[in-house]
């Protein structure tokens, strides 16, 4: 599992990458995110219809993200 940022048009894009071995293919969620007035990278949404894996939430928060919305 891999969290790769990258820019485009000014504003950055985040996305969890991994390789799924059993399905021999490649998975990807979308990251939904905004800053508080302390400057803390917040999530606050991902492109999902389930819940946010917990190796991806500690993804995240390992990268300084706060996940407490997201959470369960």
């Amino acid at each position: 599992m891999e969290l790769i940022q990258y820019e485009d048009r000014g504003q950055i894009i985040v996305v969890i990458e991994w390789v799924v071995m059993a399905l021999d293919s490649v998975e990807h969620i979308g990251i939904e995110w905004d800053l508080n007035g302390d400057g803390k990278k917040i999530v606050t949404g991902y492109d999902g219809v389930f819940e946010l894996p917990e190796q991806a939430i500690q993804l995240l928060e390992k990268n300084g993200f706060d996940c407490g919305e997201v959470k369960e």
